[in-house]
């Protein structure tokens, strides 16, 4: 339950702190390599919006507002299977049927009370 304004500066806080990990690390091939950094690449180009210097080298990020992040975009490093759904937000969908029928009791199992 964390309030509007938080959420909206913890998450300015983590994409500038994933966008300051993958410059650190974009001309290492051993760690570019990484599944777990690629996620973060993923991350920042589907949630955030890069701007470059006049050189063309990234130097800010900001986080893209809601409306443009498509709902198929990766919600969580961690996770990366995990969804999205405009109406129910992030996590899993799942449809569950439950089907009752009637047993017949079996009297070895019955409560019965003295009379």
């Amino acid at each position: 339950m964390i309030k509007p304004l938080d959420s909206e500066r913890t998450l300015a806080s983590v994409s500038r702190d994933i966008f300051e990990l993958v410059q650190h690390f974009s001309d290492q091939p051993e760690v570019t390599s990484i599944y777990s950094y690629q996620l973060c690449v993923r991350v920042l180009k589907e949630q955030c919006t890069i701007k470059e210097n006049s050189d063309g080298k990234p130097r800010e990020v900001s986080v893209k507002s809601p409306q443009e992040i498509p709902s198929n975009s990766l919600q969580n490093p961690s996770d990366p299977d995990a969804g999205y759904d405009g109406y129910k937000g992030q996590g899993y969908q799942v449809q569950v049927i439950v089907t009752k029928r009637e047993r017949k009791s079996n009297p070895k199992h019955s409560i019965s009370s003295p009379i």
